[in-house]
């Protein structure tokens, strides 16, 4: 039976280094990768100062909100994006943009989304391509949920933006630095999948072995004190008369 606990206790112990090799090269390079390259901050245009035009030039929120079914709106917010005053209307269901002069809904389609890109890119607009729709999050886009679009800028960041087709908010400004960064972000947190979950199976799996190997080797040391014990007792027994 110890010989069993002993081997099972190398083997895993040797695969546990291996987890545990990875989890110190993986906070090497967080702790080499620059936080500001990783955020893409280092793109975000500089905001612009804006005057929105007098209130009473503009819809008040009872009007907005009369446009929808009673009880059914969660917020309305006062916003200024391309170039012109903007409600951001969030309901149960959806969120939208309206026109805050016309009270028109306004679609965030390929044309908008553009627009949003090139007013966030801090570089050269010449290097946006073609915003790509998107009919559901991806990885890089995981924490946000619904339809939106893709930006991809042929810069030597790899920069890629991504737009929200609900409100034309830019949700995330993704780099090779953030890509690399996530890489080793899935292995430290060993969530291959969703690569955010820290209470995965796998991981919880690691941690009761960590408690095993720990457990059998304080069997193994124990029974080696013991083993040299009656060794060195056998020794003396058996040693020349004095």
């Amino acid at each position: 039976m110890i010989r069993v606990i002993a081997r099972i206790h190398k083997w895993l112990g040797l695969l546990l280094g291996l987890q545990l090799l990875v989890w110190l090269i993986s906070g090497l390079v967080f702790s080499l990768l620059d936080p500001k390259l990783v955020s893409g901050r280092h793109l975000m245009a500089e905001p612009q100062d804006i005057s929105l035009m007098a209130p009473r030039a503009l819809l008040g929120h009872e009007a907005i909100a009369a446009r929808y079914p009673a009880d059914t709106v969660l917020g309305i917010e006062l916003t200024h994006r391309l170039g012109r005053p903007l409600y951001r209307i969030e309901t149960a269901n959806y969120t939208e943009l309206r026109d805050a002069r016309t009270g028109l809904p306004l679609e965030v389609d390929a044309d908008v989304a553009a627009q949003v890109a090139a007013s966030d890119y801090a570089g050269d607009k010449q290097l946006l391509a073609s915003p790509v729709w998107l009919e559901a999050p991806t990885l890089e886009t995981r924490k946000h949920e619904g339809p939106l679009w893709r930006v991809d800028v042929n810069d030597p960041d790899g920069t890629t933006l991504y737009v929200s087709a609900a409100d034309g908010q830019v949700l995330e400004r993704r780099t090779d630095s953030w890509r690399l960064f996530d890489f080793f972000w899935m292995l430290h947190t060993m969530d291959y999948r969703g690569r955010d979950n820290f209470n995965n199976p796998l991981i919880i799996l690691v941690g009761f072995a960590s408690l095993w190997l720990a457990g059998s080797g304080a069997l193994l040391v124990g029974r080696m004190i013991s083993r040299l014990r009656l060794r060195r007792r056998s020794q003396r027994a058996t040693g020349p008369a004095a």
